[in-house]
């Protein structure tokens, strides 16, 4: 059977990257995709069963390092920092040089140990989400999970 492989980030190595506290016993591989999220509030139906939590997306991770205990994750998304079209004029690569991984981790902010106090807001849940969206920088503690599940190995 098919799962997702899911962890926590343990520490943080530096703006790009992150330790996953899965290893090459969860079945974590060189490559495998991980989404970094932040669990948010209960779901709950019209007649108050849970339905479970909302995941607010931070970043995405690829496993650049599995050790028997626990795993290495860079960035995995990428932007252009293009000036403009005439810096393009004698270059013989002019994309390629402009391309930049997204920093997932605010280093001027404390590391994200303490815990966040968690209130429900009277706001909609759709702009609830967006203001997450905006708090996306990864921080200890935060949950991950593989994009895509994977055959079970515990």
């Amino acid at each position: 059977m098919k799962k997702l492989i899911r962890g926590k980030i343990v520490n943080i190595v530096d703006e790009y990257t992150v330790i996953l506290n899965l290893s090459e016993k969860d079945g974590v591989e060189v490559d495998m995709i991980f989404i970094v999220y932040e669990e948010g509030e209960e779901v709950t139906d019209s007649e108050g069963k849970s339905l479970g939590k909302i995941e607010y997306p931070k970043a995405t991770v690829k496993i650049i390092n599995v050790s028997s205990e626990f795993s290495v994750a860079e960035s995995d998304q990428w932007y252009y920092d293009i000036p403009s079209a005439s810096d393009f004029l004698d270059e013989y690569d002019p994309i390629a040089q402009y391309k930049r991984r997204v920093k997932i981790v605010d280093l001027s902010k404390k590391r994200g140990t303490e815990k966040k106090e968690k209130t429900k807001s009277e706001k909609p849940l759709s702009e609830r989400i967006k203001e997450k969206r905006r708090e996306n920088y990864v921080n200890i503690g935060d949950l991950v999970k593989s994009k895509t599940p994977v055959n079970n190995y515990t």
